[in-house]
């Protein structure tokens, strides 16, 4: 007796769990392109389906039928959104496309980034910008950009010249209250010891 009621009570219960509704053709679909999704089991799909201003589903094989609009992407690349609430966009440029030092505070660090810039960049470029030792000052504490004086980290010539005979370098301290140049740079600008 006891099986049956609980079979009873199974049968009742799977009764109320139908299939989820249908949501409707989609408003728009972007199919034949890559689309990246973002989430690691399935980081990449074929098409997506997008209802009023969200995102309805997304997929590979056989796109969702009806889309009232369907653009072909041509084999064009589709990824999220990205949103950053605060870049400076020309600094970040700059650290691209001359050198990254907002995480160095140590020697080994300095030179092997110097060392990066030097074998990415042609010969005669100025490696530049660097903005060393930001971190290390916000992990001291300081706020509002850093505390200069709170960062103990102070490279000097003598580190990058070896690694720098074919680019002039001229990188700051993330304040820009202080800036490093190489041999070659202060050659370049006229510059010597006596100057």
């Amino acid at each position: 007796m006891r099986r049956v009621i609980l079979l009873l009570t199974a049968a009742v219960l799977l009764a109320g769990c139908g299939a989820p509704e249908p949501i409707g053709p989609p408003d728009l679909l972007l199919q034949g392109g890559r689309i990246w999704t973002g989430n690691p089991e399935q980081p990449w799909a074929e098409w997506l389906a997008i209802r009023g201003e969200r995102v309805a589903s997304v997929g590979s094989g056989t796109p969702p039928a009806g889309a009232a609009q369907t653009l072909e992407l041509g084999g064009r690349l589709v990824v999220p959104g990205f949103n950053d609430s605060h870049v400076h966009f020309a600094n970040a440029g700059e650290l691209l496309l001359g050198t990254n030092l907002l995480d160095v505070h140590d020697d080994e660090g300095f030179r092997q980034r110097i060392r990066e810039a030097a074998n990415r960049l042609p010969v005669g470029s100025w490696i530049t910008n660097g903005d060393w030792g930001a971190y290390e000052a916000w992990a001291m504490g300081s706020a509002g950009g850093g505390d200069p004086g709170r960062s103990s980290y102070r490279p000097y010539r003598g580190l990058i010249d070896a690694d720098t005979p074919d680019h002039p370098v001229l990188v700051t301290r993330f304040d820009r209250q202080v800036g490093l140049a190489n041999a070659l740079a202060l050659d370049s600008l006229g510059l010597e010891s006596e100057t």
